[in-house]
Parts: C-alpha cells; sequence; structure tokens
C-alpha cells in the first residue's frame, strides 16, 4: 500500500504510480507473466515514455517477506545490463572476421564452439585452440592500413577464463 510505496521511494529516489503499471502491464495481463515464485508472478511492461519494466507483484499469503522483497528491489535497481553474450559473440565474430580477411592468407579455423571462445578479464571474447585450422588462400580482401587494423590478441592462461590443458592452445596467431 502507501507504506509501501513511501519507503521505496525514499530508498529508491523512484516512484511509479499503480495506474501506470497497470497501464504498462495491460493491468496484469497473464499473457505478460515473464516468471513465477514463492512471492508472486513478474510481468514485463511499457511504460508510457516506451521504458521496458519488470513488474514483481505479490500474492496474497506469499512466502517472501516486505524485508526480502525491498532488498532485491535495492540490489537490481542497482545493476546495469551490459549484454554481455552479444558483446562476446560480437567479439569471437570480429576474431574470425580477421582470421578470413585480416591476414594475409585466410586462416580457417574449423572448431568453432563456446568452448573455444576465452574471456579474458575484462571479459573480451578470444578465439583460441587452432589444432584443427587451415591455412587457407590469399586473403581476396586486401588488407587495410595496419593503423586502421584492430591487433589480434593473444591470450594467455593467466587472462583466460577457463584453464588451457595441452590440446588446447589459449594463444592466436599475431601478425
Amino acid at each position: 500500500g502507501t507504506a509501501l510505496a513511501a519507503s521505496l521511494r525514499v530508498n529508491l529516489g523512484l516512484y511509479i504510480p499503480l495506474l501506470d503499471i497497470k497501464a504498462a502491464t495491460n493491468d496484469f495481463d497473464e499473457s505478460l507473466v515473464v516468471g513465477s515464485g514463492g512471492f508472486g508472478k513478474v510481468y514485463r511492461g511499457v511504460l508510457a515514455d516506451g521504458t521496458k519494466i519488470a513488474v514483481k507483484r505479490a500474492m496474497p499469503g506469499s512466502k517472501q517477506g516486505f524485508p526480502e522483497f525491498q532488498t532485491e528491489i535495492l540490489v537490481l535497481s542497482g545493476i546495469r545490463h551490459r549484454h554481455l553474450r552479444l558483446e562476446i559473440c560480437i567479439g569471437a565474430a570480429r576474431g574470425l572476421h580477421y582470421l578470413h580477411t585480416g591476414y594475409s592468407h585466410t586462416i580457417i579455423h574449423r572448431d568453432i564452439k563456446s568452448t573455444n571462445i576465452l574471456l579474458d578479464e575484462n571479459y573480451l571474447a578470444k578465439v583460441s585452440d587452432f589444432g584443427l585450422s587451415k591455412l587457407g588462400p590469399s586473403s581476396a580482401r586486401p588488407m587495410s592500413p595496419p593503423e586502421s587494423r584492430a591487433p589480434l590478441d593473444t591470450s594467455t592462461p593467466n587472462t583466460s577464463r577457463r584453464r588451457s590443458s595441452p590440446t588446447s592452445p589459449t594463444s592466436t596467431p599475431s601478425e
């Protein structure tokens, strides 16, 4: 009720009127449920300004109390998602693109899979394990000037997210 809204306003500096939440979730339409648990259901919604939201609605007799709910809100409100999976996919694609076009000869990896994409301490993707790779024909594209080419990073066991073994090298060819 009002105590909950006032408390959340004090702790978060944000207040969204219930009418706006109902409009965003089409009055808590069941087709917009994205999850449920002991506390209640979570609905996706879109505010009038286009902001996408997730709304957790308590059910009477839920197993989660107000302190736990408030803690969850405080934690989640401080998180800003970086779309890490997408960034990792794009990084791996850039690495493969370089292997295909940025080197004097095309390098065909032949064993691309998630376990052969390593992550450094900044979660940057590194293509690894060149045991099955083959040197292909000369790159059909003329090489770009060195200053415009992204460097091909070399991962080491110290910067990778998984341990290396003799059968899985963790470095990429350098220029």
